[in-house]
């Protein structure tokens, strides 16, 4: 299942990315985020995360992999975990002087689970849960 939207923060691009880019921060402010861990750093700025996330009852653990393109874009990809495929790709785009300034932020999320009752969750909750996510980065991003 896959999921995309487009959103504008009025901060600058580099701001933006910086929020997004520092995952061991989540669950302070992102919903369901329960626990993330950079458990090594690359010499091209790629970083690897154990990260733990719950649905109610239902809670994953999983590791992941951030390639960072900075400030333009970040994707992270599962590496290990309940995923048959598990992508996110954040883009990042200065908005002109013209337009208010800011950074417009285009996010695809895909997700697909191993387990089917797991997928069904998925599939019924990805939508609410990204625009969780996004208001959980706006909000986050005005008190900063």
């Amino acid at each position: 299942m896959a999921f995309t939207c487009e959103v504008v923060f009025p901060q600058a691009c580099e701001t933006v990315f910086d929020l997004v880019a520092d995952v061991e921060r989540y669950p302070e402010f992102v919903p369901h985020w329960r626990a993330a861990r950079v458990v090594a750093r690359h010499g091209d700025g790629s970083y690897e995360t154990l990260q733990a996330v719950s649905f109610g009852p239902v809670s994953q653990k999983f590791h992941t992999l951030t390639t960072v393109e900075r400030p333009r874009r970040l994707t992270i990809k599962a590496l290990k975990g309940p995923f048959r495929a598990f992508f996110i790709d954040w883009r990042f785009s200065p908005m002109g002087a013209e337009s208010g300034g800011g950074c417009r932020v285009a996010l695809r999320f895909e997700v697909d689970m191993k387990a089917g009752p797991m997928q069904r969750l998925v599939d019924h909750a990805i939508g609410q849960m990204s625009h969780q996510m996004i208001e959980a980065f706006r909000r986050r991003a005005a008190l900063l």
